[in-house]
C-alpha cells in the first residue's frame, strides 16, 4: 500500500469522530466564498438601468 493511501486512511479514521464539525466548516466556507464572489453581482443589479 502506498504512503498516500496509508495517510488518507489514518486521517479518515482520525476525523471519523469529528465528521459533523468538519462538514459544517466545509459548508460554511463554501457559502462564504460564494457570497463574496456573487454578492457584488447581485448588489449591482438593482442600480443598473
Amino acid at each position: 500500500m502506498s504512503n498516500t493511501k496509508k495517510a488518507l486512511r489514518y486521517f479518515a479514521k482520525y476525523l471519523k469522530n469529528y465528521w459533523k464539525g468538519v462538514t459544517i466548516v466545509v459548508v460554511l466556507s463554501l457559502v462564504s466564498t460564494l457570497s463574496q464572489v456573487l454578492g457584488p453581482l447581485f448588489w449591482e443589479m438593482p442600480f443598473k438601468n
